[in-house]
């Protein structure tokens, strides 16, 4: 008899079930594969729209769906830094700060104590008076700037009424996402990661097949608007629903918005400088969209914004194995836990940019031959000119996530890494516009950030943690870096 005839059949089957159903917990509730579930429903969600878009629209058209891309993506400027900053206040009021004082750089560790909730009640009253009013600085700024860049490209299209039907759409569409990211926020900062992504995720899935199915059967460019942000109201609704299922059931009636000039003052000095970051960054980027769709043709416009969606879809997928973190982060260092939170942060930037180096070279070589076959209306963009994005957005990646796990210090340097490079990259850009013309633009872009960005960040990183470079990036980045490389010479090669 073997000694496995003497174990009770039923207890290995119960073990053996009991071990399946933790793993599969364990995966469901998992931040780091929700983020990147969401991310990856995102991106080939957006993909197929993309692919389909290219078939089915215009240039005209599609020129003028993709700016209102780059508009909506404009509501991250009007935020000013208050996302970021109030995730990690409520990542520090979880770690038991005592007041908001805490929330100021240089602030010493708290030990883990209970969580104060009536700190984390003030910081979601704040957080509501305050987007509530940002809502309506954006939809000002959407009605105002955004209307005036789009007059040109509308003009183009074959149906310009319902260009400005759907832009309407857009801007009240924003409006009321805007007003409601304290949701999001709320729910990041309690680290309710995996339930934030998995919506997102579901969402995302539902928004391309309706987008896919609106386009497949003949729909223009109002039936896609509409179809799609169908799904933003339902991603508010969701994320209210999540807030009364988390934290003990505490949200289901939320605080109300209230000027909290306590808070604002300790807040406010990480908040302006995070904001000024992503306003000469992203926003700069961004521009580069709208200002080149005001002289080119509506083709030239199209393939320009084409090659910015796709490199952004693929930064933004990378994203994922580090993004994860971003609530637990800083509260490891609130705790005063560096070496694990070094190690967790080690970990996800090698994975992200594994992630940026291999989506950047599967699309840059397999790209053109599918543009092709689906037989797209604007073709794939150049070698040159997809190296050069992808370049720069390389740089961004990299030094963007020392550049967050330095802000879990609460010192933030965002203004200065992102301001000084933002000036190279435009006097870059104008001493190149008269030789390369539109390639002027992503060149100016990877000459600002290589000349400042790519170290800046990255050495106040250092020195605050005391970590070896070369210790640190051969096992972080050096992987990442080489398959880039070798990618943009196999592209350039073969194109």
């Amino acid at each position: 008899m073997s000694s496995l005839d003497t174990v009770d059949k039923t207890t290995i089957f119960s073990m053996m079930n009991g071990f399946g159903i933790r793993s599969v917990e364990r995966i469901w509730r998992s931040p780091m594969l929700n983020t990147f579930a969401s991310f990856l429903c995102r991106t080939f969600g957006m993909m197929l729209v993309l692919t389909l878009a290219l078939k089915k629209l215009s240039a005209s058209d599609f020129n003028v769906w993709s700016l209102f891309s780059v508009l909506l993506g404009f509501q991250i400027l009007c935020d000013m830094g208050f996302c970021i900053t109030f995730v990690r206040a409520i990542a520090v009021a979880l770690a038991g700060a005592d007041s908001p004082n805490d929330f100021l750089a240089n602030a010493t560790p708290v030990k883990t104590k209970q969580v104060n909730w009536g700190l984390v009640d003030r910081l979601v009253s704040a957080m509501r008076f305050i987007y509530h009013r940002l809502a309506l600085i954006y939809i000002a700024l959407m009605l105002g700037l955004g209307s005036l860049c789009l007059v040109r490209p509308i003009s183009q299209t074959s149906l310009p009424d319902q260009c400005w039907i759907a832009w309407i759409v857009i801007v009240g569409s924003g409006y009321l996402t805007f007003r409601s990211n304290y949701q999001s926020v709320l729910l990041t900062g309690l680290n309710e990661i995996s339930l934030v992504r998995r919506s997102e995720a579901y969402i995302a899935i539902g928004s391309a097949i309706t987008g896919c199915c609106v386009l497949y059967f003949g729909g223009g460019l109002l039936s896609l608007v509409i179809a799609t942000q169908i799904w933003a109201a339902l991603a508010i609704a969701r994320n209210r629903w999540l807030l009364c299922c988390v934290a003990e059931r505490r949200f289901q009636e939320m605080p109300k918005p209230q000027h909290d000039p306590e808070m604002i003052r300790c807040l406010w000095p990480a908040t302006w400088r995070s904001g000024i970051g992503i306003l000469t960054s992203l926003g700069l980027t961004q521009a580069t969209g709208l200002i080149n769709a005001q002289f080119v043709s509506a083709s030239a416009s199209a393939s320009y914004l084409l090659s910015l969606k796709m490199i952004q879809m693929i930064s933004a997928f990378s994203q994922a194995p580090f993004y994860s973190q971003i609530s637990l982060l800083p509260r490891l260092r609130a705790e005063g836990k560096i070496e694990q939170l070094l190690a967790i942060a080690s970990k996800g930037m090698r994975r992200s940019l594994w992630f940026y180096s291999g989506s950047f070279a599967l699309v840059g070589l397999l790209g053109p031959t599918i543009f092709r076959w689906i037989g797209s209306q604007i073709e794939f963009p150049k070698a040159t000119f997809w190296v050069t994005f992808g370049a720069f957005l390389f740089i961004e990646r990299f030094a963007a996530m020392h550049l967050l796990l330095y802000s879990t210090t609460n010192k933030i340097i965002t203004h200065v890494s992102n301001g000084i490079t933002a000036v190279i990259a435009i006097i870059s850009t104008l001493i190149l516009l008269p030789f390369l013309d539109s390639m002027a633009l992503p060149m100016g872009l990877l000459c600002g950030y290589l000349a400042f960005y790519s170290w800046y960040p990255v050495w106040h990183s250092y020195r605050e943690f005391g970590m070896s470079f070369v210790r640190f990036e051969s096992r972080s980045s050096l992987g990442p870096l080489i398959c880039f490389i070798l990618a943009s010479a196999l592209m350039i090669v073969l194109r």
